[in-house]
C-alpha cells in the first residue's frame, strides 16, 4: 500500500497508524467472509449444488466430475491393465477408458489408442488390410478402400467366436466368459481367405500322393420295428431331406451329394438292401472328398419311423446289428495346402507346384483344383550352381564362375537345393526331413514358435498354443513372429506373446515416461491409500506374464514435494525396462523432467495409460470441515547405550543412525528418505525435559522423541525400525534383555486431505500444473500463508472477487 505523496505530507503520524489498523481491520474480515462464504467455485458451473452455507464444496450432477463441476466424466468400462489390487485380482470394473485412452473433460469422450475402441475404449479392433475398387465400390459399397478384416471376413469377440461352429476350426463347444470375453476381437475369414486381416488368399488344398491313407468310412444301423417314414442325415451342420427307410444305395448316395460340405462319398449296404429293415441293415459312407478325418454324421427319425437298433457307429465302433461285419474307421488322409507338393503364393493363391506334380482331380489324377496333388514323373531334373572363383574386373561389377551340378532326384528342388539345403531328402520317396528350425515340404522356410492363443477355438483360447499366438504371421527367413496384431500393433514379441504398451508419435514405448511391464510385474509396484506397497502377487492367472500396460515414473517423493538440494535420490519406482532394477539412481537431468512449474517444489509423477501425462500437486482443501486439521504425529522411544539403528518409511530405509543422535540429526536423516519432505523431532521428558541437543536413545532417562510430519498429510503409516545394529552395555543390562529396545506409536492421527489442487482448483495434466479458483493460490502445507507447493491451499483475500470490486 503506498500513500499519495501530498496525503504524506500532510498527515500526522496518528492518522497514518489510524489508517494501518482499520485496513487490517477490512483485510481480517474479507478473509474471514470470503473463505466461509457458501459462494462454490464457479458456481458449480451449472452442474451441480452448493453443498452447504459452511464449505462452500460443489455436489455435482452424475456425468459431471471436478470442484467446480466444469468437467465431464468418460464412459468407465473394465481395465486392460491396471495395478493388481489383492493377489491374483486385477481389471478393476468402471475404469475410465479402461486404461486404454484420455478422457476428453470438454466433451466426455474417450480418445482411444489406436487399435482400441469403443465408447470406454473397451474393444480392442480387429486389423484392417486393403481391398481391391471392385471389390470397395461394385460388390461391398465401401468408399474407403481399407476396411476390418480386409472386407472378406467378420470382427468377432472371444465369446461370440467361442459360440461359432464351422465343424473345422472352431467347434462351438462351450462359450467363454473370460474378463477378456466381450474386449478382444479377431477375424473370422470368409471361405477362400486366412490371414491376421483376411488378407491372404487360400491356396486349394488336397491329398499327398505319396502318402498311404484311408478314406474316412461311418456305420449307420437301422434295425425298425415300425418301418415307416426314414431318416434325415446330418453332417457338420447341415441336413438331408426325409430319406425314406427302404431306400436304395443309389438314392441315399444321391441325397448326400446334395450337402455343400460333402464333395464326393460312396453309399455301400454291408447288411440288408435297404435303408431300413425288420431284419436289420448295416449301411457304409465312405467320405472321398474332401479327405481325412471327419466329424460323424448324425440321424434323426421321422415319419412315425420306430426301432431299437438305429444308430451311427464311427472312428472304430462296430455295427449293434451285425456284430462280425466290418467295424467303422476314421480317416488318414491328408488335407493340405498344394497337397504337400508345391508353395502357396498368397496374393494370387495359386499352388506353386514342384518339380512333377501339377493340378489334380482330388483322386490322385490329372485334374483341375490346382492342388499339385497330381504325379505326372516320377523323377525330375534340376542344375545346381555352386560359386567358386570370383573374377575382379577392377570396378564394382565382379564375375562370379559357378559349377553346375545335375540332379535326378524325386525330392523337391527349391533355392538352389534339394530341400532347400535345409533338411534330408529321402531319395526313395521324395519327402523331405527338415532340419531343426526349419519347415514346409520343401524346407524353405524357418519355423516360428508357438505361443498361447489370444484369439481362437475356445478350447485353446488362452490355455492352448497356437503359431504366433493365432494372431501373426510367420517370417520365413527370420523365424519370427511379424504383424503381431495386424496393423494396429496391438500384440508383439518373437512368438506376439505380448500385448505391447502405448508408443507416442516418436516410438517411445510409454512415452519414455515409465516403463512397459506385466501383470505379475505390476503387483510389485502396487500401493495401498497410505501409499505403502501392497505386498500382493500376481502369478496364477493366464495372463499374468501376457497383459501389459505402462507404469508411470513416480517423482522423487511420493507426496509430490521437490526439493532441488537433494540429489542422491534412489527411487524404487524408477525402471529399467530391461532389467527391472529397483535401485536406478534418478540423474538431475531425469529430476528435472518432473517439475512442472512455475512453484519450486511442484514436482510430480506422471500419468495415464501411455504416461504422457502428469499429476498436479496436492494439497490439504482449507473449507472441509469436521475435522482438526492436524498434522501426523508419532512418538519414538528407545532404551539403548550403543550402536545404530536404521528408520524406514513407506519403503524408504534411513543410512545408519547413531544411538546419541540429536533432535537436529534425526530430523536431518528422515528428511534425507524421498518419502518424507519435512519433520519436525522434538524430544521432550528425563533430566532435561527439552532435550534438544541429547541422544535419542537412552537406558537412564525415559525420552520421548516426537515427530511430526509436515508435508506428508492424512493418516500416514508407522515409521518402521531396525534396531539389530543397537547394543546396551549399562546398568541393569541383564533385565533389559526381556524389553523392546525401541518402540514407535501415533500419537496424533493426521487429518489433512492430500487431493489434486487442494479441491480449489482444476489441473491440466497435459502440464501437471493447477488453476487455482477464486482467491486461492499456491501454500506452505496450510490455507495461512503462501508457498511453492502450487497446491491451490493457500486462501489470499487480495485475490477475490469481493476485494478486487
Amino acid at each position: 500500500f503506498t500513500f499519495p505523496v501530498l496525503a504524506r505530507e500532510v498527515m500526522s503520524f496518528s492518522n497514518v497508524l489510524f489508517l494501518l489498523l482499520l485496513f487490517s481491520q477490512v483485510i481480517h474480515l474479507n478473509t474471514a467472509t470470503s473463505l466461509n462464504s457458501n459462494i462454490c467455485p464457479n458456481h458449480c458451473s451449472g452442474r451441480g449444488v452448493c453443498s452447504d452455507d459452511i464449505t462452500g464444496i460443489c455436489k455435482c450432477f452424475p456425468g459431471f466430475t471436478s470442484p467446480d463441476c466444469s468437467q465431464r466424466l468418460c464412459p468407465a468400462a473394465q481395465a486392460w491393465a491396471d495395478f493388481p489390487r489383492a493377489n491374483n485380482t486385477a481389471h478393476a470394473n468402471f475404469t475410465e477408458c479402461s486404461n486404454m485412452g484420455t478422457c476428453d473433460r470438454s466433451a466426455g469422450i474417450c480418445k482411444c489408442r489406436k487399435g482400441f475402441g469403443g465408447s470406454a475404449c473397451d474393444m480392442m479392433l480387429c486389423p484392417i488390410g486393403t481391398i481391391s475398387d471392385i471389390e470397395a465400390h461394385a460388390y461391398l459399397g465401401f468408399t474407403t478402400k481399407t476396411q476390418p478384416c480386409s472386407g472378406r471376413g467378420r470382427c468377432l469377440s472371444l465369446r461370440e467366436i467361442s459360440q461359432y461352429k464351422d465343424y473345422s476350426t472352431y467347434l462351438g463347444y462351450t462359450s467363454y466368459f473370460g474378463w477378456d470375453a466381450d474386449m478382444i476381437h479377431g477375424c473370422l475369414c470368409d471361405s477362400g481367405w486366412e490371414g491376421v486381416a483376411c488378407e491372404k488368399r487360400s491356396c486349394p488344398k488336397g491329398d499327398d500322393p505319396y502318402t498311404p491313407g484311408l478314406d474316412e468310412m461311418q456305420l449307420i444301423d437301422c434295425e425298425c420295428s415300425k418301418c415307416l417314414g426314414g431318416l434325415y442325415i446330418s453332417f457338420n451342420g447341415l441336413q438331408t431331406p426325409l430319406i425314406p427307410y427302404d431306400a436304395e444305395e443309389e438314392v441315399i448316395q444321391f441325397y448326400l451329394s446334395r450337402l455343400p460340405l460333402l464333395s464326393k462319398v460312396t453309399v455301400k449296404f454291408l447288411y440288408g438292401n435297404q435303408l431300413c429293415s425288420k431284419t436289420g441293415s448295416v449301411t457304409s459312407i465312405v467320405f472321398k472328398s474332401p479327405p481325412g478325418p471327419q466329424n460323424s454324421i448324425a440321424i434323426t427319425k421321422g415319419g412315425g419311423l420306430r426301432g431299437l437298433h438305429i444308430a451311427v457307429r464311427a472312428k472304430g465302433d462296430s455295427s449293434s446289428v451285425v456284430q462280425d461285419l466290418t467295424a467303422s474307421y476314421p480317416g488318414n488322409k491328408e488335407y493340405v495346402e498344394c497337397s504337400n507338393h508345391g508353395i502357396c503364393d498368397y496374393t494370387t493363391g495359386i499352388c506353386n507346384c514342384f518339380g512333377g506334380y501339377k493340378s489334380s482331380d482330388g483322386f490322385g489324377n490329372s485334374g483341375s483344383i490346382g492342388d499339385c496333388g497330381y504325379q505326372y514323373k516320377v523323377f525330375s531334373n534340376y542344375t545346381k550352381f555352386t560359386p567358386y572363383e570370383t573374377v575382379l574386373n577392377g570396378t564394382a561389377y565382379n564375375t562370379t564362375l559357378y559349377h553346375e551340378t545335375h540332379i535326378h532326384s524325386k525330392c523337391p528342388f527349391v533355392n538352389n537345393d534339394l530341400c532347400s539345403g535345409n533338411g534330408q531328402c529321402d531319395a526313395s520317396t521324395g519327402i523331405c526331413y527338415c532340419n531343426s528350425g526349419y519347415g514346409g515340404p520343401a524346407c524353405a522356410n524357418r519355423t516360428c514358435e508357438s505361443s498361447f492363443a489370444w484369439f481362437g477355438n475356445p478350447l485353446y483360447s488362452h490355455t492352448g498354443t497356437a503359431v504366433c499366438g493365432g494372431v501373426g504371421e510367420c517370417d520365413g527367413d527370420t523365424g519370427k513372429c511379424i504383424n503381431c496384431g495386424g496393423n494396429w500393433g496391438v500384440f508383439y514379441g518373437d512368438r506376439c506373446e505380448y500385448m505391447s504398451c502405448s508408443t507416442d508419435t516418436y516410438g517411445n514405448t510409454c512415452a519414455n515416461n515409465g516403463a512397459c511391464l506385466t501383470l505379475r510385474q505390476m503387483a510389485r509396484y502396487a500401493y495401498n491409500e497410505q501409499k505403502e506397497l501392497s505386498q500382493v502377487d500376481y502369478s496364477t492367472p493366464w495372463d499374468a506374464d501376457h497383459v501389459r500396460g505402462c507404469v508411470c515414473n513416480r517423482a522423487i517423493s511420493v507426496d509430490n514435494q521437490y526439493f532441488p538440494d537433494y540429489r542422491q535420490i534412489i527411487d524404487v519406482h524408477g525402471f529399467n525396462a530391461s532389467t527391472l532394477n529397483d535401485t536406478v539412481a534418478y540423474t538431475d537431468e531425469e529430476i528435472i523432467r518432473f517439475y512442472r512449474g512455475p512453484y519450486a517444489y511442484s514436482a510430480t509423477d506422471f500419468t495415464n495409460y501411455n504416461c504422457q501425462h502428469a499429476l498436479c500437486p496436492k494439497g490439504d482443501n482449507p473449507r472441509t470441515v469436521n475435522r482438526n486439521n492436524t498434522n501426523e504425529i508419532q512418538v519414538l522411544h528407545c532404551q539403548a547405550d550403543n550402536g545404530t539403528f536404521l528408520l524406514t518409511f513407506r519403503e524408504n530405509t534411513t543410512v545408519p543412525i547413531s544411538f546419541n543422535a540429536t533432535a537436529s540429526e534425526l530430523e536431518y536423516h528422515l528428511e534425507q528418505l524421498y518419502t518424507i519432505g519435512d519433520v519436525l523431532v522434538t524430544f521432550i521428558g528425563g533430566q532435561n525435559y527439552h532435550r534438544v541437543n541429547h541422544s535419542v536413545c537412552s537406558i537412564w532417562d525415559n525420552v520421548t522423541v516426537y515427530i511430526e510430519f509436515l508435508t506428508e498429510f492424512g493418516d500416514l503409516p508407522l515409521i518402521q525400525a531396525d534396531t539389530s545394529g543397537i547394543m546396551n552395555y549399562g546398568f541393569g543390562i541383564q533385565n533389559y534383555h526381556d524389553h523392546q529396545v525401541m518402540n514407535i506409536s501415533e500419537y496424533q492421527k493426521g487429518d489433512k486431505e492430500d487431493i489434486e489442487c487442494s479441491g480449489q482448483g482444476l489441473c491440466d495434466q497435459s502440464v501437471g500444473v493447477c488453476t487455482c479458483f477464486d482467491g486461492f493460490q499456491s501454500s506452505n502445507g496450510t490455507s495461512k500463508s503462501p508457498g511453492q507447493r502450487g497446491d491451490c491451499s493457500y486462501f489470499n483475500p487480495f485475490l477475490t472477487q469481493d476485494f478486487l470490486v
